[in-house]
């Protein structure tokens, strides 16, 4: 086996990312799914500042109690919101790609060209992680995140670091319900992975969970010897309105509804959080075959 990068040593770390992309809590009607057809000035509208004031939040936090993080963003963003993305590069903390408008892409050559898109952005904000959207990704595209230039990458759902295609891979959390590791591409929010334990990582679940969520980071930690890995989208620390309709037609909009401003704070003071570029060695990741995944040691 080739030699690969290997995750840094994580006793009371914490890979906290943050999902900066708009929001939407429904039309009149309470429906979601308007939101996908609006052009970007409508959108920009729509947000009404909320991105600027969610990540100003954020970041007044990180700098209080002196903390560096990814965040990974939708790359439409640097066309509204310039001076945001701006503000988080010169701060230290590490920028992501999280495509450029929030699309789930099916085809190959739909994803190829979707990253030669967003390769302005990449040059501009030094980006080398990717987190796709809705953490959804297949096999076959990591070949292609390694062709554009991007070397880690955390679209899936897991229990350990890992390596496919050259690109180091670091999974959001999962506690599985027996004690064993959990390391496969895709894996992705769904009943399937809910039979195997509780994705504490993901934002929906950070939510529901935040007052014990110290308890999932504890029995992680020992049970797999690295950090785990959480996120949770930037409105999540300073709410939009979700007006009653919306929740009601959208019942899983209730989890990420809750209030997290205090959870977050809380968690950068208890951990020392860890850029994801920064939970790699130096040493970039070797190919390694699409067929298939090759699991790092930990450190």
């Amino acid at each position: 086996m080739s030699k690969a990068a290997r995750p840094t040593a994580a006793k009371g770390k914490l890979v906290l990312t943050i999902d900066v992309e708009w929001f939407y809590n429904g039309d009149a009607s309470g429906s979601l799914s308007g939101f996908s057809n609006m052009p970007l000035e409508e959108r920009f509208r729509y947000d009404g500042g909320q991105i600027r004031t969610s990540v100003g939040r954020i970041l007044d936090i990180l700098d209080r109690t002196q903390q560096h993080i990814t965040f990974f963003t939708v790359a439409e963003l640097d066309a509204v919101y310039p001076e945001v993305l701006q503000d988080i590069y010169d701060r230290g903390h590490e920028i992501g790609l999280h495509s450029f408008r929030h699309e789930d892409l099916s085809e190959i050559e739909d994803f190829d060209a979707e990253l030669l898109r967003c390769y302005p952005f990449r040059v501009k904000y030094d980006v080398v992680s990717f987190r796709a959207p809705s953490i959804r990704t297949e096999a076959r595209y990591y070949s292609a995140l390694k062709r554009h230039g991007y070397r880690f990458d955390s679209s899936v759902y897991g229990t350990k670091p890992f390596e496919h295609s050259g690109i180091g891979i670091y999974p959001v959390s999962v506690l599985p319900w027996a004690r064993k590791e959990l390391n496969s591409i895709p894996c992705a929010m769904n009943g399937e992975l809910l039979k195997k334990g509780i994705p504490f990582g993901s934002g929906l679940f950070v939510g529901v969970l935040h007052p014990c969520l110290a308890w999932f980071v504890s029995r992680f930690s020992a049970c797999h010897h690295h950090a785990p890995c959480l996120f949770i989208h930037s409105w999540q620390v300073c709410q939009p309105h979700y007006p009653f309709k919306a929740k009601v037609r959208n019942p899983w909009m209730l989890g990420y509804s809750i209030e997290l401003g205090d959870a977050f704070e809380s968690l950068c003071g208890r951990y020392q959080l860890v850029r994801l570029r920064d939970c790699f060695s130096q040493a970039a990741p070797q190919p390694a075959s699409i067929a298939a995944t090759t699991q790092l040691p930990s450190a």
